[in-house]
């Protein structure tokens, strides 16, 4: 079984059509503790690697949305780095084209403004996400293999407001009416907001490529790998 962690709800719709006796998928509601948790249960359950799987900040300049990236390392938030598997990787890299091999950044808060990006681009990494650095250390905890799979959803030059992180429920989903009455309080951030709408939708649809890869890459896992 390949366990996998999303941050939101629409990061696992777009895996709904992978096959349950393959794949099993958590949703940690964008919480990076969460995340390390349910990793850990992946494991504990049976599943032979884990994957980080959903969307992204980019901290690259040359990141765009849309563009979709294969993790080989991931730097903590307080030091240190883990390295992915490299045979999980090139397995990866065979059914995600077109796909870049990037390092992440883990952090444990929300990244909303393009100071803070920078900051984390400083340490060397390229897109920054809160789960990939959870199921990192679950897989080392567990001696597994482990790879991310992230989309790029707002670049480094972007900054988010800063209501848009009040709208997660726990469960990974949005509340919409929190969203609607936000933007009626600031309605000088609905052009924002059509734009990280666009931007969500083009790496979403990255995602559903990419979910397509980890099925034929599964097809071709032996059952007993898989």
């Amino acid at each position: 079984m390949i366990g996998i962690v999303c941050g939101l709800k629409s990061e696992a719709r777009t895996l709904a059509h992978l096959p349950a006796d393959r794949f099993r998928v958590c949703v940690s509601g964008a919480n990076a503790k969460r995340a390390h948790e349910q990793a850990k249960g992946l494991a504990r359950d049976g599943a032979r690697m884990l994957l980080s799987f959903g969307l992204a900040g980019g901290l690259a300049a040359d990141l765009r949305p849309g563009d979709l990236l294969l993790n080989g390392s991931v730097h903590l938030p307080n030091g240190g780095e883990i390295r992915a598997d490299a045979a999980l990787l090139e397995a990866l890299s065979q059914v995600l084209q077109p796909v870049r091999l990037a390092a992440a950044a883990g952090a444990d808060q929300a990244v909303l403004t393009p100071i803070g990006k920078a900051r984390l681009a400083s340490g060397g990494g390229e897109c920054v996400d809160m789960e990939t650095h959870g199921l990192a250390l679950a897989a080392q905890e567990a001696g597994l293999p482990w790879a991310a799979v992230r989309a790029i959803a707002d670049d480094s030059r972007t900054s988010l407001p800063k209501w848009a992180m009040g709208l997660m429920r726990p469960d990974g989903s949005v509340d919409d009416v929190k969203a609607a009455l936000a933007l009626l309080r600031a309605p000088w951030d609905l052009p924002l907001a059509l734009r990280l709408a666009s931007a969500n939708a083009k790496a979403l649809a990255a995602l559903r490529r990419a979910a397509d890869g980890l099925l034929r890459m599964a097809e071709l896992l032996p059952a007993a790998q898989a």
